[in-house]
């Protein structure tokens, strides 16, 4: 178990090659690969080279493939997520994403 950020999607900031991590309140004991997965969904184009600079770094063989499920399981707790949207409150709304996400399912192409 490590300390992770839990939402690291938009809770930073990159300033003079560092890079500054804000906001916190999700923070806990976890996986790493949570953290990435966050990152690789809000930064598609930029996840292959956030990934392969990660790996330099970290001797875990199997980052890659939890990684990948949490990239999964975070797109469904996006889709959970859109029904307390108000918008999304008609349940077509709901099959309509989880159909296109399904139907994308394997046709990932971050890594």
């Amino acid at each position: 178990m490590f300390f992770i950020n839990g939402d690291l999607d938009h809770d930073f900031y990159a300033e003079k090659g560092s890079v500054y991590i804000i906001d916190w309140h999700t923070a806990c004991y976890g996986d790493p690969a949570w953290d990435l997965a966050r990152f690789c969904c809000a930064y598609e184009a930029q996840a292959p080279r956030f990934i392969k600079a990660y790996l330099a770094g970290n001797r875990d063989a199997q980052i890659i493939a939890r990684v990948r499920i949490f990239i999964y399981l975070n797109s469904l707790l996006l889709i959970a997520g859109s029904l307390f949207v108000p918008p999304a409150s008609d349940i077509s709304v709901l099959k309509n994403k989880l159909a296109r996400y399904l139907a994308d399912l394997g046709k990932s192409q971050l890594f």
